[in-house]
């Protein structure tokens, strides 16, 4: 014997009297169809077990469905059924929560508390003050106001925010300590001490104004390039590299915290409505093939027109765009020839 959640009842004639015609037929063709029904209800994975009552005139047939427990699983799954939290069996009350505690801030936890000498008050008049803070509506938003609060009150800005604190001090810390060992840079002092010990080669022609320089001249910008190529930078490269990942996994769980509690599990972003200006010019409507609204819309030809315009002005943009780096090119190739006075202008005899 099972426990049953659901029962079908059908009935079928005991009587030996002769029947109308067609009635052996029908019977056989709904009879076909019922144990159909009934196999295709137990591949879908339910119990049943069938129980019959006898009578003088019918039989009646009662069949006893309940659903297993994997099914229901399943199917709540499919469906993004919500399913009953259990108590959180930490206390309210943690030794963490003292140390740390912001003076002068208040518990926001406990303004939805409810109130030990009124316990169906939820919220403390004193603490309504909490919803001015960019926190209150993400964390405590009422039931009907998900979806209008989720965009007013956008929660990845204040969590990326959050998470770029740690980047940043870290980045502070990587830079203080180039600065301080700035001094204990051996390829920085050996070029800044070298003094009028190695002399340069101009970077261009004596003719052109180009003069010897010393290694030297360059000490500071070697002091400037330790600041941002030392040992530090490859600790805080591996640092942010850890930092983007975990950043990406507790946004997915921030997110997925946030819609459970907005009630926006099974929400689907709408698609992005049609300009005011599109749809004033649209000269015809069409049904869209995802949503199934109407919509405003151009005629197929009309469309081919416009997409074989802003291709060709496309393509005139790239050519141009290729002319000018030619062109560019070549002007710097034929300066750098004139310049290292490989040509030489013959002015012939008069």
């Amino acid at each position: 014997m099972i426990f049953s959640d659901y029962v079908l009842v059908y009935e079928e004639s005991s009587d030996d009297r002769p029947q109308p015609k067609g009635y052996a037929q029908k019977t056989h063709k709904h009879e076909a169809w019922r144990k159909k029904f009934m196999a295709n209800l137990v591949k879908a994975g339910l119990h049943m077990e069938e129980e019959t009552v006898e009578s003088e005139a019918n039989v009646i047939h009662f069949i006893k469905l309940s659903a297993p427990w994997p099914v229901l699983v399943h199917y709540a799954e499919q469906l993004c059924m919500r399913a009953p939290l259990q108590a959180h069996p930490n206390p309210s009350h943690n030794w963490s929560e003292h140390i740390l505690k912001i003076p002068g801030q208040r518990q926001s936890g406990r303004v939805f508390q409810p109130d030990a000498a009124h316990p169906d008050r939820t919220c403390h008049p004193a603490d309504i003050r909490l919803w001015e803070t960019p926190e209150g509506p993400n964390r405590h938003r009422p039931p009907h106001r998900g979806r209008s609060v989720r965009r007013c009150f956008p929660p990845s800005r204040r969590f990326y925010t959050g998470w770029l604190f740690p980047a940043a001090v870290v980045g502070l810390a990587v830079f203080l300590y180039g600065v301080l060992t700035m001094h204990n840079d051996t390829p920085s002092n050996e070029v800044c001490n070298s003094e009028k010990t190695f002399l340069m080669c101009p970077r261009c022609e004596e003719n052109y104004g180009c003069a010897y320089w010393y290694l030297s001249d360059i000490c500071m910008f070697s002091k400037l390039s330790y600041l941002f190529d030392h040992p530090g930078t490859v600790f805080y490269a591996v640092f942010v590299s850890f930092w983007a990942v975990s950043f990406l996994e507790y946004w997915k769980r921030k997110s997925a915290s946030l819609a459970h509690h907005w009630d926006c599990m099974d929400f689907e972003e709408e698609e992005e409505r049609p300009r005011p200006e599109f749809a004033a010019k649209a000269p015809c409507v069409e049904r869209n093939p995802i949503t199934g609204i109407k919509e405003p819309s151009f005629p197929k030809s009309v469309r081919m027109k416009r997409i074989a315009v802003g291709s060709g002005a496309i393509l005139v943009m790239m050519a141009l765009v290729m002319i000018f780096i030619v062109a560019v090119i070549l002007y710097r190739v034929l300066v750098s020839i004139f310049c290292s006075g490989r040509i030489h202008f013959v002015v012939p005899p008069p």
